[in-house]
């Protein structure tokens, strides 16, 4: 039979504790939003003109105020503290290959990642400059310390475990779709090609190609946006329109087969 759980094992477990780690993560995440919103707001006000978006003043980054350390660094404490507590209480080996192992490697990779990026922004440590930016480019990371709130809450757990499992029909899915858009934007970047040898092009028709259909990622790129409501697909046939009828009715069948076909298909 099951062995009995110990004293501090019932307290990890508890309803109370887990509430009491959901406020925490909540709370994180709003936080997080605010430091956001501020920093790129500082970050705004040093930039005199548009064109100066990537003029050093921008690129070099802006101090964080000392209050917000200071918080940053409370949470992360509270997560390792809550991270070590578990482990120390259900021991290594149950933690990291017990029933709840997903969510165990999760919550040390998040919190360890998020410490790491804490103490390199403080200056804890010198590092390389690459090895620095590429940690600090994990700092997105953090957000997602929200999803461990979802493993307390059995309604919206069940709804991310349903999102998890369906990763692999959209994989294929998106998959399909891309590869249709790949075949008809090789289609019309062919007919880009022979305008382009034609003497008699315009100057005007030209550009409005380059902007669509300049290249094949550009074209496949432009092909989403018609079938996503990113564009209105009127715009994008025109420029095809003008190097012969059958491109613009071969765009409308694009439009159709993967409307009315693939996306039924796939939902």
């Amino acid at each position: 039979g099951k062995q009995p759980k110990s004293n501090a094992e019932a307290v990890v477990d508890s309803s109370l504790f887990q509430a009491l780690s959901c406020s925490i993560i909540s709370m994180n995440a709003i936080f997080i939003g605010v430091e956001t919103d501020i920093v790129t707001q500082s970050l705004w006000q040093g930039v005199d003109h548009p064109e100066c978006v990537y003029s050093p003043c921008v690129l070099k980054g802006v101090d964080h105020p000392e209050w917000m350390v200071i918080v940053n660094w409370v949470f992360v404490t509270l997560f390792v503290a809550e991270l070590v507590l578990r482990m120390c209480v259900k021991g290594a080996r149950k933690y990291f290959c017990g029933p709840d192992l997903q969510w165990n490697i999760f919550d040390f990779v998040t919190v360890s990642l998020s410490f790491m990026d804490l103490l390199v922004s403080s200056g804890g440590f010198e590092m390389d400059m690459s090895y620095t930016r590429i940690l600090r480019g994990f700092r997105a990371i953090r957000i997602l310390r929200v999803i461990r709130a979802l493993r307390f809450l059995r309604e919206l757990r069940l709804m991310v475990c349903s999102i998890a499992q369906s990763l692999v029909s959209f994989s294929w899915g998106l998959s399909l779709l891309l590869v249709v858009i790949y075949l008809f934007a090789i289609c019309f970047m062919h007919a880009v090609d022979r305008y382009l040898e034609d003497p008699d092009k315009t100057r005007v028709t030209m550009e409005h190609l380059m902007h669509y259909y300049g290249s094949v990622p550009i074209t496949m790129y432009s092909l989403m946006m018609a079938i996503s409501g990113g564009e209105n697909w009127n715009d994008l046939v025109q420029p095809l329109g003008e190097i012969h009828v059958v491109y613009k009715a071969l765009f409308v069948f694009y439009i159709f087969f993967v409307i009315i076909c693939v996306l039924n298909v796939l939902t």
